[in-house]
């Protein structure tokens, strides 16, 4: 969820997730900042395993006495293939995804173009200069303002979860109610 906080994914999270999961997924996820069930994640390929609570703690102690498990590519069409292992196709799909991401942020969040650009970089001129790509894409997205607010907001929706009203104060009876405005904010 880093881009809703005006940031990108760090510690290589830009570059591992397309060669875990596929570009498109993975861009979709990064984009829009939105978690993955349990069985979501599993099907992505993003978790290896989805148990019940009970037997958590026996299955995690069975997986980390396992070696390294082999993982399957996941599945895609022909047209997919095209789209993310040619250059052709990943030009198109690149192209595609800022339209689609300048369409819906009108230019006003620079996250989501860095995601892109930096996912482009990794996928195109190698893990090492995506990863240099990202750190010097995250140096700049958090010193911008658009960050800065993001994160500002998010912290004072975290207080505001927290707060329970006013200590002593016992609230008094109502008897009338009157609604000032009733405009679109409520």
């Amino acid at each position: 969820p880093e881009v809703q906080l005006g940031l990108l994914p760090g510690s290589g999270g830009t570059q591992r997730l397309p060669r875990l999961i596929g570009i498109q997924q993975a861009m979709k996820m990064m984009l829009t900042g939105s978690p993955a069930r349990a069985k979501q994640a599993k099907k992505y390929g993003i978790v290896d395993d989805v148990v019940p609570h009970s037997v958590l703690l026996k299955v995690a102690e069975q997986f980390a006495l396992k070696r390294k498990p082999e993982r399957e590519a996941p599945q895609k069409s022909v047209m997919n293939k095209v789209l993310e292992k040619t250059g052709p196709g990943r030009n198109m799909m690149f192209k595609k995804a800022r339209e689609a991401t300048f369409a819906k942020t009108k230019g006003n969040y620079p996250a989501p173009g860095y995601i892109i650009d930096v996912i482009e970089t990794g996928m195109n001129e190698g893990m090492k200069a995506g990863l240099k790509a990202e750190a010097e894409a995250f140096g700049k997205l958090v010193m911008t303002p658009e960050s800065f607010q993001l994160r500002q907001i998010f912290f004072a929706t975290t207080e505001m979860k927290k707060e329970n009203g006013v200590e002593g104060v016992k609230p008094e009876k109502m008897k009338k109610v009157g609604v000032l405005g009733g405009g679109l904010m409520g």
